[in-house]
């Protein structure tokens, strides 16, 4: 009926039927020819072992195919999770993990302590494993000198360097409190730099990710231009991770990553309202402790923070209280 589809007067049942038409009706179609074709390599190929580093849409199947053929599958999440500490952070962290760390799948790897809290919090089904990191980037050799001069080129090779690598979404992203939209994130990397520039021994790379919403050429229109302000895309994470003194994110797997190699995070942007990763919060006047993981919620706090946690980090072992180093 006409009234199922109207709200205040106002009618959405040509723009449902058109969705569910032209958009959901092929996608299932289309999902289950696929999960049909794995289906029958199951049954013929039986694989002893299955592993994916998410879980939706046609890798959530392969998960529940793996239960109905007893086939030993593990999923692998791509991403970082913690439990909860407020209501915002309850529904958004279960849509998220739903896709990543609670699935179908007979098992999941387990890559720090925080995901089987974060397990045990949402009640996964699934056998959690503690394996310890697995796909996350570990830095094996020693950084090179050519590659750091080829990033910040050879006059900038004995400067200390604050990386910075977020991830920007759309506005219309469903988890609008732990991710950042695009505007939120140039105002960031803008704020990091007006707290940099006056320190000139350092450099900040900014590791970018381009997309339909933020393209590397809106980037770098809407930044400052300095020598001491680079830009990079292809460079591989490990290898900047490898010339990093310092590392800025606001909600991203490479702060855990960056935690493993031994190098502090100070967490900032989404004016202060989410903190991906428990740790320190840094303010102007108030003593600090040295932690492996830092906040900043003000930009004003943010130039003492930066000299701060060079100052108190540099060449010393990142003991953060929790068992590191």
């Amino acid at each position: 009926p006409e009234e199922v589809f109207s709200f205040e007067g106002v009618s959405f049942r040509d723009i449902t039927l058109t969705k569910l038409r032209q958009g959901v009706i092929p996608e299932i179609e289309r999902l289950h020819k696929m999960i049909a074709g794995m289906d029958g390599l199951f049954s013929k190929a039986r694989p002893l072992f299955v592993m994916s580093p998410m879980s939706r849409g046609i890798t959530f199947a392969l998960g529940e195919l793996c239960r109905k053929y007893s086939v030993h599958g593990m999923l692998i999440p791509h991403g970082t999770f913690r439990p909860p500490e407020n209501q915002f952070e309850e529904i958004e962290f279960d849509h998220l993990g739903r896709g990543v760390i609670d699935s179908a799948f007979p098992y999941v790897s387990a890559q720090s302590p925080w995901e089987v809290k974060y397990a045990d919090h949402y009640k996964i089904k699934s056998q959690v494993v503690n394996t310890g990191p697995l796909i996350w980037s570990v830095i094996e050799n020693e950084p090179s000198a050519d590659f750091k001069e080829k990033v910040v080129r050879k006059a900038r090779a004995h400067n200390k360097i604050i990386l910075h690598a977020a991830t920007h979404k759309w506005r219309r992203f469903l988890r609008i409190y732990i991710n950042e939209t695009a505007d939120e994130y140039i105002q960031e990397i803008r704020e990091l730099w007006n707290a940099i520039k006056e320190m000139q021994e350092v450099v900040l790379v900014v590791k970018f990710r381009p997309g339909d919403i933020l393209s590397f050429e809106d980037l770098c229109n809407s930044l400052p231009k300095s020598d001491r302000l680079v830009i990079v895309i292809d460079e591989p994470l490990p290898d900047l991770l490898a010339i990093t003194d310092l590392l800025v994110s606001y909600q991203s797997t490479v702060i855990q990553e960056a935690i493993l190699n031994q190098i502090p995070v100070l967490q900032y942007g989404g004016r202060g309202r989410y903190v991906h990763f428990p740790g320190v919060e840094v303010r102007r006047g108030t003593p600090m402790t040295r932690s492996a993981a830092y906040h900043v919620s003000d930009a004003q706090d943010l130039p003492y923070a930066l000299q701060w946690l060079l100052d108190n980090h540099l060449g010393k072992c990142l003991n953060s209280g929790m068992g590191i180093c």
